[in-house]
């Protein structure tokens, strides 16, 4: 963590430069790993934003992804998401998308994905297809941010 946030000192100059602020909102465990959590504060005009996503892809972007990716990380969502699935199942059941009893996590990863396949599209109208958001829905619930 502490490379991630060492990251962060020559992003938020450049984001400085720009007119744009970093607010950093301190250490959360939002995507089931301790993540160092923070908001790049936009000026009403906002036209900078291609400088501002310059900014990132040159100061932070990469060591943020490998901060996410890495081993430990990837088992602590991993482990966040196992503890969660007798709740998520429950929610997708009830949602209409019926899970089998001995479903591992990937098998039901899987599942999820498939019925967003199934529904992408209608979220742009949910009353079209009822089940649109539920994948997305349940995921909230249980406060699985990603898998």
């Amino acid at each position: 963590m502490e490379q991630l946030l060492a990251a962060r000192a020559p992003y938020a100059e450049c984001l400085n430069a720009i007119g744009y602020t970093l607010e950093e909102l301190g250490v959360t465990d939002a995507h089931g790993f301790p993540y160092p959590d923070y908001r790049v504060g936009v000026p009403s005009e906002g036209e900078n934003d291609a400088l501002m996503s310059e900014c990132e892809r040159i100061h932070y972007f990469y060591i943020d992804m490998l901060y996410q990716i890495q081993p430990a990380s990837v088992q602590a969502q991993e482990t966040e998401f196992v503890a969660a699935m007798p709740k998520l199942i429950a929610c997708l059941d009830d949602g209409g998308l019926p899970i089998p009893e001995d479903t591992t996590a990937d098998e039901l990863k899987h599942l999820m994905l498939e019925d967003l396949r199934a529904h992408i599209g209608s979220e742009t109208d949910p009353a079209a297809s009822p089940r649109a958001m539920l994948v997305s829905d349940c995921l909230t619930e249980v406060s699985i941010s990603g898998f």
